[in-house]
């Protein structure tokens, strides 16, 4: 099953809220039962308002009760159904698919599973500097998981999550407190994800892992990629980036400024697609962002802060034709005018 359109999931925005309205009949109730077992599609998209409304509840104040009330009060309306959804939910978890994303994103599951198996990690809006014990200093993105190998043989990063800026320092000799000179095969720095390894050689760079590729922008010197089966080596140089997978590694273009301008929070736009700020907003906010297909083109110029959401999005209003509305305090549409 793929994702759910747009139309569907702000079907399902518009049922959450009549029916957390308090205002719904029991006629009201009824349509929404026949719309929600009309398809998957709309199973699908009803689970993902669920679970963007939990999260957010979670997470804000003095209404973060009554808001799990009406939620359950909603949930018990077709308990069994509902049951059966949050288990495939809960197996679909990190999969492709916007509800096996959502189920990560939004219920907590995925900042559990980073904080169980990570050194260092972020939470969903977080961006995080780490100081390594060479000098090396580390920048993890909203939601990036980390483990740390540091030994008398190798430097090593181990990317489990996420996106990472790293700015590589100098390797110290055992019992010597100064720094030596640099010993790429006594004290390489390494960055791996299941795709392959990144060696930096003196450099600033960052790394984000895809579900089926990792992506490499260099701005200082160079880094050597070697893909996971031994396939392909190549070293990429500052001011370009590249992508690979466990065989290939794609040829190097133009490094894009925002592969580093996030650990700032902002979002530096140059006639960027508007579908692409929107999807980078998407990774920084606990909320939920619907984008309609015929604006997803209009170029962006500008720098946009990650941060706050509503801030971004009413800036691009007052610059595109563009029309914003919140339906809920977590749920943004952007729609041609």
């Amino acid at each position: 099953m793929n994702a759910p359109s747009d139309q569907a999931l702000e079907q399902a925005a518009d049922w959450y809220v009549l029916l957390q309205s308090g205002c719904a009949s029991a006629n009201d109730q009824q349509r929404w039962q026949n719309w929600l077992n009309a398809s998957e599609e709309h199973q699908l998209a009803w689970n993902y308002a669920l679970q963007v409304s939990q999260r957010f509840s979670s997470l804000h104040g003095p209404h973060a009760h009554t808001s799990a009330q009406a939620i359950d009060s909603v949930n018990r309306t077709s308990a069994r159904l509902q049951r059966r959804q949050l288990l495939g939910a809960l197996l679909m978890a990190g999969g492709s698919s916007v509800l096996g994303w959502a189920t990560w994103h939004f219920t907590g599951i995925g900042d559990a599973v980073l904080a169980w198996n990570a050194d260092h990690y972020t939470t969903t809006g977080e961006v995080r500097e780490i100081a390594l014990e060479d000098g090396t200093h580390l920048w993890l993105s909203s939601s990036s998981a980390i483990e740390v190998t540091f030994d008398a043989q190798q430097r090593l990063i181990h990317l489990l999550r996420g996106e990472i800026l790293v700015q590589t320092g100098h390797a110290k000799e055992k019992g010597h407190g100064t720094s030596a000179v640099e010993d790429k095969t006594i004290h390489p720095f390494i960055v791996q994800t299941p795709h392959g390894q990144m060696q930096a050689m003196g450099t600033r760079f960052s790394v984000r892992l895809g579900e089926s590729q990792s992506q490499l922008a260099v701005f200082e010197h160079a880094v050597q990629i070697t893909t996971s089966s031994n396939a392909e080596r190549s070293i990429v140089s500052a001011g370009t980036q590249t992508h690979f997978n466990a065989t290939h590694i794609a040829p190097p273009q133009a490094a894009d400024p925002n592969r580093q301008a996030w650990s700032r929070q902002i979002f530096i736009a140059q006639r960027t697609p508007l579908h692409e700020l929107i999807t980078e907003l998407r990774r920084h906010q606990s909320g939920h962002i619907s984008l309609a297909p015929e604006v997803a083109d209009l170029p962006v110029l500008g720098s946009y802060p990650l941060v706050d959401t509503q801030k971004t999005l009413q800036m691009l209003e007052r610059v595109l034709p563009i029309r914003v509305t919140k339906t809920l305090p977590w749920w943004w549409s952007v729609g041609a005018l």
